[in-house]
């Protein structure tokens, strides 16, 4: 698969997965069911015939090709001793009762933690060793509303902050602030148990820390790894990935690893607005 680009260790034990599809120029093209039916698993495919949107198909379709792809090459790590196309029938993509995605062996035990992320025509995969969770988010950069992610996403003292920093400055930084707390959020083992604004991000003492707002009063701590294709760099430790086929497309995104007790925080850059 040409597009695929990896895998990037931007954590120490995980292991991060690029594809950029070629832009499609007429969005309202449709896919035909036959050759939808033929790539994508019975449950995919229901899922597929639900979305009304050529768009939402087209990301679907090219997001379960990157992951048979991503699959090939991790059957390989995984059953080095075994033939490359048997090992890869071992693996097996599917998703939990709370759409958790999951990658299982043939006895039905989950091989490691996978977490997928689509915007735009850009697919990224981040797998992990168990038990640790991983959660990926990718955003394509284009024009955004402010105030209305602020609302969604943002805390009362992520808001005063924001509001503080250069204007300039403010769409990408709350950006970042999204692919963060997208990729903490899908860290969750099970689905509502939490919600983007129970992850705080805090900037006190020039650094950010991740936790979860506790109903059970035990916090998570989180690795976060900041990347970028094609566009500028907000904190000084955001890694630029050169991607071969991502020639004039922006990307923002976030790295998250959940570990059960591990305290862990990410400077920001020295030059931050």
């Amino acid at each position: 698969m040409k597009e695929l680009a990896g895998p990037f260790e931007l954590l120490p034990g995980c292991r991060l997965w690029l594809a950029v599809f070629a832009p499609q120029h007429d969005e309202s093209v449709s896919i035909d069911d036959e050759r939808a039916e033929h790539e994508l698993s019975e449950e995919d495919f229901r899922r597929w015939r639900r979305y009304r949107n050529p768009g939402k198909r087209r990301q679907l379709l090219n997001s379960r090709r990157v992951v048979r792809a991503v699959l090939r090459s991790e059957s390989e790590r995984c059953f080095a001793a075994t033939d490359l196309h048997a090992a890869s029938r071992l693996l097996h993509f599917c998703s939990d009762a709370s759409g958790r995605p999951l990658v299982l062996d043939s006895t039905g035990e989950e091989v490691f933690s996978i977490s997928l992320s689509h915007s735009g025509n850009v697919v990224a995969i981040a797998v992990s060793e168990l038990p640790d969770r991983i959660g990926v988010d990718v955003e394509v950069v284009c024009p955004l509303n402010e105030a209305a992610l602020m609302n969604s996403a943002a805390t009362t003292e992520e808001v005063a902050w924001m509001t503080q920093q250069p204007a300039s400055a403010r769409a990408e930084l709350l950006r970042t602030l999204w692919v963060m707390k997208e990729s903490v959020w899908k860290t969750a083992p099970t689905e509502g148990e939490m919600s983007l604004l129970d992850v705080s991000v805090g900037f006190a003492s020039r650094s950010l820390r991740l936790r979860r707002s506790a109903t059970n009063n035990q916090d998570s701590e989180w690795n976060t790894a900041l990347f970028v294709l094609n566009c500028v760099e907000v904190f000084a430790d955001t890694s630029t990935i050169l991607h071969p086929l991502a020639s004039g497309v922006a990307v923002r995104g976030c790295l998250a690893r959940q570990h059960s007790s591990l305290v862990t925080s990410t400077n920001l850059a020295d030059a931050a607005p």
